[in-house]
């Protein structure tokens, strides 16, 4: 019985060797550089639409092979912005981009085309408290 599970376990662990050391379809480079693309278009978006965006910081970004075709990035950033009155606040924001292989080759690297781009989660913190108070008149507006 002994060497029947010796057996089994080392056809296991071949199994798995060549199963991780199979040639990945898209490269780690491109990984990166895929990555590295999504950072510097967040970051270009940002600084346009946003011009009183500061203290950009990405906390995730990472990317998996769908097919060889096609990768999907996932990102999480967050920016502090200006308000009208001069307080500040923070955003949280996290999603996923699609990308497919364009075929394209430029200066020997392989072009990819954005297909998609979809927040998952958006979140908003106050660095100053904001004071509701009900009751005030229909609309239940904010006061500071």
């Amino acid at each position: 019985m002994r060497y029947i599970n010796l057996i089994i376990l080392t056809v296991l662990f071949s199994v798995t060797w060549c199963w991780v050391q199979n040639d990945q379809n898209i490269s780690e480079m491109v990984h990166t550089e895929i990555q590295e693309e999504i950072k510097v278009l967040i970051r270009d978006y940002i600084q346009t639409q946003l011009p009183t965006a500061t203290n950009l910081k990405f906390t995730n970004v990472w990317s998996e092979t769908i097919n060889s075709e096609e990768v999907k990035a996932y990102f999480k950033y967050s920016f502090d912005e200006a308000e009208g009155d001069g307080g500040r606040t923070g955003m949280l924001i996290d999603g996923y981009a699609r990308l497919n292989k364009n075929g394209v080759v430029k200066q020997g690297v392989e072009t990819w085309t954005l297909r998609e781009i979809q927040i998952s989660n958006n979140h908003i913190i106050f660095k100053e408290g904001i004071t509701l108070t009900p009751g005030n008149d229909s609309s239940n507006s904010l006061n500071e």
